[in-house]
């Protein structure tokens, strides 16, 4: 019978990953494939927030994580030039409304090392490594997944749905002609550089994360648990021919440290970013999620935590649909993910992108303002936070999650 056969995920990032430990708890089967031989070594998405790890401590495995990575109680914004702290944060108003009052600092390479053995351990979940997701059939009462396996072949594996958790360049959606119609105005270019920088040296009290406006280059600043993340907004009309040699990431990070500060690089990372989502989460019995559906801004460290939601919204919907609910569930899922994408984290992202991009004096000082005003302010604070946190729909809430 269809809900007799295992639900088959393709991709072992954190929401592939998510997902198959939410249903291996729930006791389905799950067949899981990931084109690597390992799971990611680069560092990725970094940030979590309080939504994501309530989500993941339902799944028992919020603490495992957190143990691994470095907690900020802190959000502060600098004017990068003058080094004047514009405004500071403090999660701990937030605390009667989460059990996590704090921004998590822990890359996606440990985050995956974590959720893959707490999927294993549910004993429900298999995975399998160097198995490329190629293409697939949907029977209308089943679905069958075309993979290419480690010695070249093909291998065909029959499931109840399919959960297409493989990255922007995702085979499932190819297939089924889902374009990203939405190319937005904040596609941009960032450099990201780990180093063993210790910034609190020159922002004494500057706290794990930290954001410096600046007309013309701004960063972002974070604190890893095995270095310091620095990521420069690259102008459109900068050369990138030698943008990540060492000579050059250490001229950028002089005008951050000076030119005295002795420090090693141990990581250099170049991309562009794009703001999209796909016409559509689900098609019959295929459900996209993760970058597989939307692509976003880093601005706000959106990317990770919502692809981790999608994996909780498809979890429960799937769950519901295989013990007998109409499967117009999964439109739901669809409908409702995808507005999220669109209404709430675009939009968190694009006011993110252009509080940072603005360069006239003017704009700036009315944004330095507004900002300080907002910290100031313990209930507007508040809620700047709980918004910031993915947690939107707690603030009119005082009691603890």
């Amino acid at each position: 019978m269809t809900e007799q056969l295992p639900i088959l995920i393709s991709g072992a990032g954190p929401t592939g990953l998510t997902l198959a430990l939410a249903l291996g708890k729930a006791g389905y089967n799950v067949e899981l494939f990931e084109a690597e031989a390992a799971l990611a070594d680069e560092i990725r998405a970094s940030t979590i927030h309080a939504s994501t790890m309530e989500y993941w401590d339902s799944l028992g495995v919020a603490d495992r994580i957190i143990a691994k990575g470095k907690t900020s109680k802190t959000l502060k914004f600098y004017e990068r030039e003058t080094k004047e702290c514009v405004a500071t944060f403090d999660y701990s108003l937030i605390e009667g409304d989460t059990r996590f009052p704090f921004r998590l600092q822990c890359p996606q390479n440990i985050v995956t090392r974590e959720l893959l053995p707490a999927a294993l351990e549910t004993g429900n979940v298999t995975v399998h490594m160097s198995h490329a997701s190629q293409r697939f059939e949907d029977h209308g009462d089943s679905v069958t997944l075309y993979l290419q396996t480690p010695d070249g072949k093909e291998k065909a594996v029959r499931g109840s749905y399919l959960c297409a958790c493989d990255g922007p360049r995702s085979p499932a959606r190819v297939q089924l002609d889902i374009k990203f119609p939405e190319v937005s105005v904040y596609e941009d270019r960032f450099l990201l550089i780990g180093t063993d920088i210790d910034l609190q040296t020159i922002y004494p009290d500057i706290g794990p994360v930290a954001y410096f406006y600046d007309p013309e280059e701004w960063i972002i600043c974070m604190e890893l648990p095995t270095m310091t993340r620095t990521i420069f907004r690259i102008p459109p009309d900068v050369d990138t021919s030698d943008l990540t040699s060492e000579l050059s990431c250490r001229k950028r990070l002089e005008k951050v440290v000076g030119p005295d500060y002795d420090y090693n690089i141990k990581v250099v990372n170049y991309y562009s970013v794009l703001q999209r989502a796909a016409e559509t989460f689900r098609v019959g019995r295929v459900c996209l999620a993760g970058d597989a559906a939307h692509l976003n801004n880093p601005t706000g460290g959106q990317g990770l935590n919502s692809g981790a939601q999608d994996a909780a919204m498809l979890a429960d919907k799937l769950i519901r649909v295989l013990q007998g609910a109409d499967d117009k569930a999964l439109d739901e899922y669809s409908i409702t993910r995808r507005d999220y994408h669109k209404n709430m984290v675009q939009q968190k992202a694009a006011k993110n992108y252009s509080d940072l991009v603005l360069t006239e004096q003017e704009d700036r000082a009315a944004r330095n303002e507004a900002m300080k005003s907002i910290a100031k302010n313990p209930e507007q604070a508040r809620a700047y936070l709980l918004r910031a946190s993915m947690l939107d729909h707690r603030i009119e809430r005082t009691d603890a999650a």
